[in-house]
């Protein structure tokens, strides 16, 4: 005689190696999708802080006065005075010479929130990045659990530089993701 279909041992065993592949793949998905999360959100960390530092930097690389406040928290600076015509060439209102202070104090700083603020004369200060670490978490670092300095001024041979650094974090589902930039300008005006 012959049979015909699966005995119920047959059945329930399919039906749980289905399910324990099922359940294989979910998990895999989910973590799939976890660590696209967490990549996404470190692009838009570091990405925040590049553009941050290029703005920053191309600022101040023009400052004719540079000082270094706060323990390193705080930049204060003055750019050169433009003069008050437009360059034919250029078509900008191109620096006046000799260089010297248009006399306004322009400010970068972080504040205790972890804001980085900028301030320009008597204007109210504006936000331009959040989530900005007080304290280097890097175990590598000199300043490892430590206060840092977002602000440092050093000598490139014989040139004035400004090195620019910061931790930033945000908080994503599968936990904090930090990011850690740097640059240093030359600064052109300073002696």
């Amino acid at each position: 005689m012959k049979k015909r279909g699966f005995s119920l041992v047959e059945v329930l065993t399919a039906s749980a190696l289905l399910a324990i592949m099922i359940l294989a793949a979910m998990s895999l998905l989910a973590n799939t999708l976890r660590s696209f999360h967490r990549t996404d959100r470190q692009v838009d960390v570091s990405d925040a802080s590049a553009i941050t530092l290029r703005k920053i930097s191309e600022q101040l690389r023009s400052a004719v006065s540079v000082e270094i406040l706060a323990s390193g928290r705080e930049v204060a600076f003055e750019l050169p005075l433009r003069n008050s015509t437009l360059d034919p060439l250029t078509g900008e209102y191109e620096y006046a010479t000799p260089v010297r202070s248009d006399g306004i104090d322009r400010r970068y700083y972080v504040n205790s929130a972890g804001e980085l603020m900028y301030r320009e004369g008597s204007n109210a200060p504006k936000r331009i990045m959040t989530r900005i670490l007080a304290k280097d978490t890097d175990p590598e670092s000199v300043y490892y659990n430590q206060d840092y300095p977002v602000f440092e001024l050093l000598k490139i041979g014989n040139r004035n530089s400004l090195r620019i650094m910061i931790i930033a974090e945000e908080k994503t589902s599968a936990g904090y993701v930090r990011n850690r930039m740097s640059t240093e300008s030359l600064l052109r005006n300073v002696q």
